[in-house]
């Protein structure tokens, strides 16, 4: 009866968490100013035009990808919530 209730428990959890959404959402930390300004800028480059042609072929199975991006931390846990 528990493990039947957990199942229940999680299978409401990850319909309404999102995990079936029409989007995949990626986090992106990477320094588009200062000493890895040059080096955050072609990453960033790279993944906008991977993404760009990732959607254009229809996804990943049939979801679209977005980025959200954030400015890098010293933190490691400032790093980890940006994620």
């Amino acid at each position: 009866m528990k493990s039947t209730l957990l199942v229940g428990a999680l299978l409401a959890a990850i319909t309404t968490s999102g995990v079936f959404a029409q989007t995949i959402k990626l986090a992106d930390v990477a320094g588009l100013s200062g000493g890895g300004a040059t080096v955050g800028t072609n990453w960033k480059n790279g993944t906008d035009l991977a993404i760009e042609e990732i959607n254009a072929e229809g996804g990943v199975l049939g979801r679209k990808l977005e980025v959200t991006r954030s400015r890098p931390s010293i933190s490691s846990r400032a790093c980890a919530t940006a994620a």
